[in-house]
């Protein structure tokens, strides 16, 4: 079993991610890498992609995602906005049409709706969306009139997205081209083109190759952690299903698994000293494994990983955090 260290481990994510060195390839390409960036924030997104970046333009983030379409933006990885590749789309929803957490009873007696009540409200907003492209407000209002209910209305407007996310699960919602200051929303086989979905198991195999190329080498507790906040045990076919793609290496006592195919490149890596100022949310922090001393000291994590799920902008050194920023002239590091 290849032994290696976190340094080490943290130098090869850099160079995975494109943060070091920087890229001149495509938006889309840079999405790839990362597993998806995500987009609760959008100018954190821009940021993220600028950061691995060369010579950023403007806008070009926005022209990827509604001119080219190459990327797409949706509610995926743990419920939350992100930005990913067009072409991977079909393999994000392939995993996330298994998650149905509207039918525990917890969220129906929260929300005031039933399971049933969702997935047809999810129908419905297939239906409406198709070859259409309407603002939250016409999408809610059409909904609302085909079911006659003026909780589904109030429930689609919300900013939480708690009736988009099946929709957006089930692969009948992204989100379209704003109309100014407003939020628009499509189907993405129209969007797109053309469609075609994987089974589960192939496409959450797919998914764990993506992750592992840009944050390996990883547990499968990771992995269903980034993925849904699930247990090791919701991905274990996933892992199955890959077979003899994937090894097993040693990270300072800590086994983990990386694809065969990266297993050289790792070898080779060594530990750099390379500074990053990164974004809110940037996908080198939000996506790895929090309980990684190497990558945040267990004492700092509060500073990072802050209340109501906000993930701070980071200094990054040689992989790891070793501070935050907060703009030009409010930055600090973590006390020696």
């Amino acid at each position: 079993m290849l032994e290696v260290t976190w340094p080490q481990v943290l130098a090869w994510r850099m160079k995975r991610q494109s943060l070091v060195p920087r890229t001149s390839d495509p938006v889309p390409e840079i999405v790839r890498r990362c597993a998806g960036i995500q987009a609760q924030v959008h100018s954190a997104a821009v940021l993220a992609v600028a950061q691995r970046q060369r010579t950023p333009k403007p806008d070009e983030v926005d022209r990827a995602l509604w001119d080219e379409r190459s990327i797409v933006k949706t509610w995926a990885m743990r419920g939350t906005l992100h930005l990913i590749a067009a072409d991977e789309l079909p393999v994000v929803v392939g995993t996330m049409r298994t998650l149905n957490p509207w039918s525990r009873p917890s969220w129906e007696r929260y929300f005031g709706i039933t399971a049933g009540e969702v997935a047809r409200v999810r129908g419905v907003i297939g239906e409406v969306l198709e070859d259409r492209v309407l603002t939250r407000e016409e999408l809610g209002a059409e909904v609302a009139r085909r079911v006659r209910s003026e909780h589904v209305r109030e429930l689609l407007r919300s900013g939480w997205g708690m009736l988009l996310k099946p929709a957006a699960y089930a692969g009948l919602l992204i989100q379209g081209p704003p109309r100014g200051a407003r939020v628009t929303y499509t189907r993405p086989d129209t969007w797109l083109g053309s469609w075609s979905e994987p089974d589960a198991v192939e496409a959450g195999a797919a998914l764990v190759r993506s992750y592992l190329h840009a944050h390996g080498p990883a547990r499968m507790g990771d992995v269903a952690a980034w993925w849904a906040r699930q247990t090791a045990g919701k991905v274990k076919t996933w892992f199955a299903a890959l077979g003899d793609e994937l090894v097993e290496v040693d990270v300072e006592g800590r086994s983990s698994f990386l694809l065969r195919s990266d297993l050289d490149d790792l070898r080779r890596q060594r530990p750099n000293a390379d500074l990053r100022l990164l974004p809110a949310f940037d996908q080198y922090v939000i996506a790895a494994a929090r309980d990684v001393e190497g990558l945040v000291p267990a004492k700092r994590r509060k500073e990072v990983f802050r209340t109501a799920g906000w993930v701070s902008p980071t200094i990054v050194r040689g992989g790891a955090v070793v501070g935050t920023w907060y703009s030009s002239r409010r930055s600090r590091g973590f006390p020696q």
